[in-house]
């Protein structure tokens, strides 16, 4: 385990949420896709139950494990996995062996630009276009 998820998640320390396994895939498919929409979301990971998606995804907000990118008034929602979200992953053992973790930085990042989170959303868009 890299130092730098030990430092920020206390061994003793309980999540605010009792996590899913549906939970790990979603935190999971959000620290791959860098960045996915509600209705993404809605389509990967609840078989199209948009009132199921938009509360479990309110309460993994609530909880930190995922956050939002920076928006104008009116833009949709656009999800990243949180800092708190790619901790879990690492403890739980949801991460590949060979896969590196996101600087600081990186996860922290809200104001992406827009040409690299359209691409992100449109790699997204594509992936679930494969599952449909």
């Amino acid at each position: 385990m890299s130092p730098w998820y030990t430092a920020h998640m206390p061994a003793k320390r309980s999540l605010p949420i009792e996590l899913q396994q549906r939970d790990y895939n979603l935190l999971m498919g959000l620290h791959e896709c860098k960045a996915m929409t509600l209705a993404h979301v809605t389509r990967l990971y609840f078989g199209g139950k948009s009132e199921a998606a938009k509360k479990r995804v309110q309460k993994l907000k609530r909880a930190k494990l995922e956050g939002e990118f920076l928006r104008r008034r009116g833009d949709p929602s656009i999800l990243r996995c949180g800092k708190l979200g790619a901790t879990a992953l690492e403890v739980s053992g949801q991460l590949p062996m060979n896969h590196f973790p996101r600087s600081k930085r990186v996860l922290q990042d809200t104001g992406k630009s827009s040409t690299m989170l359209n691409h992100d959303l449109a790699v997204t868009d594509i992936r679930v276009g494969f599952h449909a």
